[in-house]
């Protein structure tokens, strides 16, 4: 049995044609929205060589063409689906074009996608190839709508000639007109712009003005800058020219600044600070050694000399007159150490005063850098205080050898040990007798008692000698000692 040749897809065929058809109107559309786009940009044009130039205008013209061409496209849009044909809506457009496809058309793209069971599939088949080849001789292409240029050339004509007479009449108001309306902000006036001092040096902590006289812009003008940017007063106005200045805080490091206003902008100018970073103040807190037992002490001055027990460390806070970017400080000749800064111009570090000498502070500041030398004043501990109350002076050696002694000891810190001395040879070693051991470390203490001298081994007409000794508590320096006068037996 001979085999049928394939039979070609009906929608393959049709569709190509279909497409044909959308596209056209889409460009029958397309073109009439846009020559609508030209003709408002064209009275957009005009209308800027004919109104007074200033951003209200600009921003007017361009709001009215933009939202013009936006309402042209949508009715575009619109009248484009309500005017292009579904599939179905087509197929009946073809069937009434061309007779000789109507019913079969139809039929045979039923039996393409759906089949029929009470119908041969070499029925099917043949109904298929007579449509496949009466479409191929039918003229599809005469559907296809034309693209309709009238209205389009006469709307993108009226713009084309609005352009050429404005281009034509006024070339240099249609240029503005042109720039201003695609930058509304260029139809502004010129401004002026000009600033005082420009470039200064001023001494830290000097409080500067920085003016600007500004024509052309009624907005105030902005400070630039990586310092503060104060908001511009207003000082004058007179002939359209208005004055502003800022007031600066007091200047403590250096800056570039500039001024702002509208579409202009000032050169960079440079604050720079005069001279070498200074000190201003100190705020000193010294802490004294543990076994002084003395309160913190706070103070401030405007030099940083120190004066305080030995042993006790300094914390310090200085102020500079600007900021700084580091600060060091070595006692003697010893490491320099980095001090933290609380501020750009407040730094702390500690200071130990162990000795008389002096220490020195570092500073670098983006204007130079600069050091300063202070004195430090090591104050020793004051050896104790004896004074005693009996005996009081030399005497016999009484029946039963006990001495009777009431001594009283005082220490400006704190006192650690009373011993009594004696010996019965001059020359000879002092012999030590423990009195008493202060374990509370007072400042003043009285010792009242009976000392057995039997130790003395005194015979008839021989003469012993005792003394009384004290001891402070200094764990850093190391104790002192204070002799009380001599006695005789």
């Amino acid at each position: 049995m001979p085999t049928r040749a394939p039979v070609k897809s009906l929608q393959a065929q049709l569709k190509p044609a279909y497409r044909r058809v959308r596209l056209a109107l889409v460009a029958r559309h397309a073109s009439r929205a846009a020559a609508v786009a030209i003709a408002l940009v064209a009275l957009g044009l005009l209308a800027g060589t004919l109104l007074p130039v200033s951003p209200a205008t600009a921003w007017t013209r361009l709001t009215l063409v933009v939202l013009g061409s936006a309402s042209a496209l949508f009715l575009a849009m619109r009248a484009f689906l309500a005017e292009a044909p579904g599939w179905d809506t087509w197929l009946e457009a073809v069937e009434r074009r061309f007779p000789e496809v109507r019913s079969l058309l139809r039929n045979a793209l039923d039996f393409e996608h759906h089949g029929d069971a009470h119908t041969s599939d070499e029925l099917a088949s043949a109904v298929r190839a007579e449509a496949s080849q009466r479409l191929a001789a039918t003229p599809l292409a005469q559907l296809t709508p034309s693209l309709a240029p009238r209205r389009a050339l006469l709307w993108s004509g009226a713009g084309a000639v609005m352009i050429a007479a404005a281009v034509l009449l006024a070339p240099q108001a249609a240029l503005r007109s042109w720039q201003t309306l695609w930058s509304p902000e260029s139809a502004a006036p010129p401004v002026s712009l000009t600033v005082e001092p420009g470039n200064v040096t001023v001494s830290p902590g000097a409080s500067l003005a920085v003016r600007a006289k500004v024509s052309g812009s009624a907005s105030a003008p902005r400070l630039l800058g990586d310092g503060a940017a104060p908001v511009a007063t207003l000082e004058s106005e007179a002939a359209g020219v208005r004055h502003w200045r800022f007031d600066l805080p007091p200047v403590t490091r250096a800056r570039e600044y500039a001024v702002r206003v509208a579409r202009a902008e000032s050169p960079r100018y440079h604050i720079a600070l005069a001279g070498e970073p200074l000190p201003v103040s100190f705020r000193i807190e010294l802490t004294a050694p543990a076994y002084a037992r003395l309160p913190v002490q706070n103070g401030a001055a405007t030099r940083g000399d120190l004066t305080a027990l030995r042993g006790s460390r300094a914390r310090i806070e200085v102020t500079f007159d600007r900021d700084l970017e580091s600060l060091t400080a070595a006692v003697g000749s010893g490491e320099a150490r980095v001090w933290h800064a609380i501020t750009p111009r407040r730094w702390s570090g500690e200071v130990a005063i162990a000795a008389d000498g002096e220490y020195r502070l570092d500073a670098a500041s983006a204007s130079g850098h600069g050091a300063q030398r202070y004195r430090i004043t090591a104050l020793n501990d004051a050896p104790p205080v004896v004074s005693v109350s009996v005996p009081l002076g030399d005497q016999d050696l009484p029946t039963g050898q006990n001495i009777p002694y009431d001594v009283l000891v005082e220490d400006d810190l704190g006192l650690s040990e009373l011993r009594l001395q004696y010996h019965k040879e001059a020359g000879a070693p002092w012999r030590d007798v423990p009195l008493a051991a202060f374990q509370s470390q007072p400042r003043q203490a009285r010792v009242s008692a009976h000392w057995d001298a039997a130790s003395l081994a005194l015979l008839p007409g021989e003469v012993g000698m005792f003394r009384f000794e004290v001891w402070d508590n200094d764990r850093v320096a190391g104790r002192k000692r204070t002799l009380s006068p001599e006695f005789r037996l």
